[in-house]
């Protein structure tokens, strides 16, 4: 398409009489204008399509009223965003915070703050999410929340603090593991959260599209626990933030035998993180040995463990009768259904506790 640029605005040497306020308003009526008013109205367009052509983007003025994330050139010709509805009268230059900000593009796969916890109120069913900012999935805009915003997953989302988070067209249940997702609108910063089971929010999105928002991005897991279905309990460090860890342990290995075959245990975390576990296993009676244990993501290469290849070696030890432990901390990472490889390079039939407790759960976050 051709570029159309206006060199010389009409009527810039030409005769311009400026119609008033009230003719402004109600525009022409059956009357034939004077080409002094006329000239005015097309030197007028053509001037503010000039001045955009100029600078890209329109220069702050006192008698514009700014809506909530637009976008003006400050006198210093640095870009600045409102951060506030009717934004009258507030000079960029010079504010604090209140009025204006600089809008950032943020890095690919940014994301800072946005943290879940438990609300205090209504921790079974009410999700704090912290304020903070994100590029959105595709890394084509960025998502804001100015402040933690409050959503319940067992009322249908609607937008704004406190409201519900739920997509409508699903059932909440129990022992299923739900996304929790910023949401946005492209172009436009301020955002909003709900949680979804599908990994691109198309539920969610499909009852937030109405009120425009229509980018999201993943910032966290929640499970579902009990007959009726609430949050299971979880706490995230601000000096850790990708470790959530279970306010109770959860024991997900309680085993007396094993054999030399590689066994898929399950892990109480979201498919494709990194669980952290601690193995327990308690001997009974019996003659000294030791056993090398093998713990690996299903999807690496199957190596049979040996004496000398090995996560853990843990050692029977017989002492006047007296059952000995050992305790190994470990992470790996699982799969799609949140297993992982456990293997023994020796069968034991009995005389041996194995308890594995699933501490919590390493999840980056969508950060490459």
């Amino acid at each position: 398409m051709t570029q159309r640029i206006i060199e010389t605005p009409w009527a810039d040497t030409g005769a311009i009489t400026d119609p008033g306020a009230s003719k402004t308003a109600t525009g022409w009526i059956t009357e034939i204008p004077t080409h002094q008013n006329f000239n005015w109205l097309l030197n007028r367009a053509d001037e503010a399509i000039q001045n955009n052509q100029e600078t890209g983007i329109e220069p702050w003025h006192a008698l514009v009223i700014f809506q909530d994330q637009g976008l003006t050139m400050g006198s210093d010709g640095l870009i600045y965003q409102s951060q506030q509805v009717s934004n009258l009268n507030h000079q960029p230059v010079g504010d604090s915070g209140v009025w204006w900000r600089q809008p950032i593009i943020l890095p690919n796969n940014h994301i800072t703050g946005l943290l879940p916890s438990i609300n205090a109120t209504t921790p079974l069913f009410k999700l704090d999410i912290g304020g903070g900012e994100c590029r959105n999935t595709g890394n084509t805009s960025n998502i804001t929340l100015p402040s933690t915003l409050i959503k319940s997953i067992n009322v249908d989302w609607v937008d704004g603090d406190d409201q519900g988070g739920f997509p409508s067209g699903l059932t909440l249940t129990t022992d299923t593991w739900y996304r929790v997702f910023a949401i946005g609108k492209l172009g436009i910063f301020s955002g909003d959260a709900g949680v979804d089971i599908d990994p691109d929010a198309v539920n969610l999105l499909a009852d937030a599209v109405a009120n425009g928002y229509d980018t999201y991005r993943q910032v966290a897991w929640i499970r579902t626990f009990d007959v009726t279905p609430s949050i299971l309990p979880f706490y995230i460090s601000p000096n850790d933030r990708d470790f959530v860890r279970w306010n109770s342990p959860i024991r997900d290995t309680n085993a007396s035998s094993w054999t030399t075959s590689a066994v898929s245990r399950s892990a109480t975390v979201p498919p494709g993180s990194i669980a952290v576990l601690n193995n327990h296993l308690l001997w009974g009676a019996g003659a000294d040995t030791f056993v090398s244990i093998l713990v690996s993501p299903l999807a690496a290469p199957a190596i049979t463990p040996t004496s000398s290849i090995f996560t853990y070696l843990a050692r029977q030890e017989l002492t006047g009768g007296v059952d000995t432990s050992d305790n190994v901390a470990l992470q790996v990472e699982v799969d799609a259904s949140s297993q992982y490889r456990w293997q023994a390079h020796v069968a034991v039939g009995s005389g041996v506790t194995l308890q594995i407790a699933t501490l919590g759960y390493r999840y980056a976050r969508g950060r490459n």
